[in-house]
């Protein structure tokens, strides 16, 4: 049976100058419930580089499991030429740990597995923890060509942001990421800083 749920949409824009290039990412996406446990999104998302231009589907189904677990299924549908079609499957497991029952932030550990790339699986944790209308946030991601033992480290990632709730269903974002990519010897293949500042609305 069908739990009805409001559906929620969400606008948002980021400003991406990275590796001396200008970037604009904008995007609509809406989450619905299915069940309980089950929901499912669909997101249609714009990114314009001075390299090129990407339009692409992201569709989502995610199961909120018992004692903090999600695990979820993602299928990239490219909408030009300039995006592969992607895979990915998803499992994570949220912390919320506390001092003298002070909740110290929510912390999440996450892995996931893109199918049909070569940097595949997505190793991550990411935390966040609320004050008032101020929300930081931090993340570090690496990722490998597979996931056996010895795999090749193709990618390292580093997050620090800050979310403000200025408004009811507003947002703004701003953060900072440092990322370096590897080719399959080592050898640094491109590093770079990104700076990110977004605005969310939730209808």
């Amino acid at each position: 049976m069908l739990r009805i749920v409001p559906l929620t949409l969400a606008l948002a824009a980021a400003w991406l100058p990275a590796l001396g290039q200008t970037e604009l990412w904008t995007s609509v996406s809406a989450k619905t419930g299915l069940t309980k446990r089950w929901d499912a999104t669909a997101s249609f998302e714009q990114r314009w580089r001075s390299t090129g231009y990407q339009q692409f589907s992201d569709l989502r189904l995610t199961r909120d499991a018992r004692s903090n677990w999600k695990y979820f299924y993602e299928f990239r549908a490219p909408l030009n030429g300039n995006v592969r079609p992607r895979h990915t499957l998803a499992l994570e497991k949220t912390w919320k740990p506390r001092i003298q029952g002070h909740k110290i932030m929510d912390l999440t550990v996450g892995a996931r597995y893109h199918v049909n790339r070569a940097a595949r699986l997505r190793l991550g944790v990411y935390a966040e923890r609320k004050w008032g209308s101020w929300i930081p946030e931090a993340s570090g991601e690496l990722w490998t060509s597979g996931v056996l033992p010895g795999a090749d480290l193709r990618r390292l990632r580093a997050n620090l942001g800050v979310n403000w709730e200025f408004a009811r269903h507003w947002r703004a974002n701003v953060g900072y990421t440092r990322q370096t990519d590897l080719r399959r010897s080592g050898a640094v293949d491109a590093q770079f800083s990104v700076l990110r500042l977004g605005l969310r609305v939730k209808l």
